[in-house]
């Protein structure tokens, strides 16, 4: 089932949501793509997570995943909320999946 297209309304309040994040410390938003069903969020960090694998995903997935409880899944809905975590190349990244 297809979400129905984001508003840029929501657009602005899931980007709102994940800049405030940042506002403190080393990790930047870098930006959020956008997809009938999907939201890819990319942040950037000043040098490499040392963690690996099971932990490294777990960690992430505390770390930038919203709660079940926040609002910003009213937006969300359906689409799969994806996160990667990149030092200076997007594609080294890792990626934690947040449904």
């Amino acid at each position: 089932m297809e979400s129905p297209p984001l508003t840029e309304a929501a657009k602005q309040r899931i980007s709102q949501f994940f800049a405030k994040q940042f506002l403190l410390g080393q990790w930047r938003l870098n930006k959020i793509k956008y997809t009938t069903d999907a939201i890819q969020v990319y942040v950037q960090t000043p040098s490499a997570i040392a963690l690996e694998g099971e932990a490294l995903s777990q960690y992430l997935h505390y770390a930038l995943c919203p709660v079940p409880s926040k609002r910003i899944w009213q937006d969300i809905q359906a689409r799969e909320l994806s996160v990667y975590v990149f030092t200076h190349s997007i594609r080294k990244g890792e990626r934690t999946v947040c449904n």
